[in-house]
């Protein structure tokens, strides 16, 4: 059972990327708030819903850039200049850390792992270039380096691959006609 773009609980093939299992519980509470409202609530009930639901899924789509950023605040913020371990690399291992506690509770799957990783290294390549041009420079201190650029840079990216693949799954989103893959590449 699906929630439609207009507010009605509809039955669909099968999602072509599987939910996680909390995934799954948000959708069928949709689902179920859905069609509790169908028979009897006004058209702004029913918009409130879809907009309730529209959030929530927007907020769960958004979960691992969430921590990233709750790890970047905390970090600039608590973590002591004098400490053993360096701003920098402590911020990679922190990130490393919530992204083992997600796959081991199965807040995500191996899709979204992939796709971090995948958005890390283009991240940290892409850093690592503008880093090299002079556009910015950071910390010369910590071990979890590449080419002058800390690690934890690539997660910030990684964040925003991780915000596609969940929205591209809670909202079944489809592209038609699109290109062939030769012509994107």
């Amino acid at each position: 059972m699906r929630v439609s773009g207009d507010g009605s609980a509809r039955r669909s093939r099968a999602p072509a990327r599987a939910f996680t299992p909390l995934e799954e519980r948000l959708d069928a509470w949709a689902a179920r708030r859905s069609q509790a409202l169908a028979a009897d609530a006004g058209p702004w009930r029913r918009g409130l819903l879809e907009f309730a639901v529209f959030t929530v899924k927007q907020a769960w789509a958004c979960v691992f850039g969430a921590a990233m950023l709750v790890l970047l605040v905390l970090a600039r913020l608590f973590y002591p200049d004098d400490a053993m371990l360096v701003h920098s690399d402590a911020l990679v291992l922190a990130a490393l850390a919530v992204q083992a506690l997600m796959l081991a509770f199965r807040l995500e799957g191996g899709r979204e792992l992939w796709v971090i990783v995948m958005f890390h290294v283009v991240g940290t390549v892409m850093e690592v270039f503008k880093t090299h041009m002079g556009s910015w420079a950071y910390e010369a201190d910590g071990l979890l380096r590449i080419g002058g650029v800390p690690l934890y840079t690539g997660f910030m990216y990684a964040a925003v691959g991780s915000y596609m693949v969940r929205v591209f799954r809670l909202f079944d989103l489809r592209f038609t006609r699109y290109p062939p893959i030769w012509a994107t590449a």
